[in-house]
């Protein structure tokens, strides 16, 4: 087993001189030798983070990037400090989530988003038409006519302080759906930015360890921030499956 190895997410192009001693691999070989590095730097979004998880269980993952990682835990996001974590760092388990679709299954570490909440910028959470939602597992709810969902791993979801309740390690996923007039959704946004949003009449909770989603199919999802179809899916959860040196 190899001691370290970095991987560059999406979009990354150039690997930061502090970690160019280090070699680089990629998602693929990961997939064909998983047990190959005992720890991992992975430069790039939580989606990133997650797809490497997956793909090599038994790493210690370092991570330069990923806000809602690095700013659940308080971290320095710059690949100087991801050097000195995989070097230096405490191994903090995390649970996996897994999203399930007709095209296909991802895994997730901070959150599944659908309708409003697959957009994080200035149509978050608003930007949608009205649908009915209804989530089905141990527990179950039925809105008529929501906005946006959000399956929370962490706390954090992009700016977005989502789930002040949620925790990475557990085994629990925290749901909410949203629903009212664009005007509402629009003047909740600074309490969604601080956690204060509970209170909001049109928000409606619940907390899980898997469950099936039923959306509208024209739905948008998104998986940890990046695009992942349209229409129903499920979502379960890998308790400790990922390892984070933080």
């Amino acid at each position: 087993m190899i001691a370290a190895a970095v991987v560059l997410g999406p979009g990354v192009r150039r690997l930061p001189g502090v970690l160019a001693d280090l070699p680089v691999t990629t998602r693929d070989e990961l997939a064909a030798d998983p047990e190959r590095y005992a720890r991992l730097v992975v430069c790039g979004s939580t989606a990133a983070v997650a797809a490497v998880a997956a793909l090599a269980p038994r790493a210690a993952i370092s991570f330069g990037g990923a806000p809602e990682l690095t700013g659940l835990f308080a971290i320095d996001p710059s690949p100087e400090a991801a050097r000195a974590r995989l070097e230096g760092g405490t191994e903090h388990p995390a649970d996996l989530g897994l999203l399930q679709q007709e095209t296909g299954s991802r895994p997730f570490l901070a959150a599944v988003g659908a309708g409003g909440g697959a957009a994080l910028g200035l149509r978050f959470p608003w930007a949608h038409r009205r649908g009915p939602v209804s989530i089905r597992g141990s527990r179950n709810l039925e809105v008529d006519l929501a906005r946006a969902v959000i399956v929370a791993n962490t706390q954090l979801l992009g700016p977005w302080l989502v789930a002040p309740r949620a925790a990475v390690n557990d085994s629990r996923l925290d749901i909410q759906v949203l629903s009212g007039s664009v005007i509402d959704l629009i003047r909740l946004r600074p309490a969604l930015r601080l956690g204060l949003h509970e209170r909001f009449p049109g928000m409606r909770r619940m907390s899980v360890a898997e469950c099936e989603v039923i959306i509208p199919k024209s739905w948008r999802v998104a998986c940890d921030g990046a695009p992942a179809g349209r229409g129903p899916f499920r979502v379960a959860l890998q308790p400790g499956a990922a390892t984070l040196l933080v």
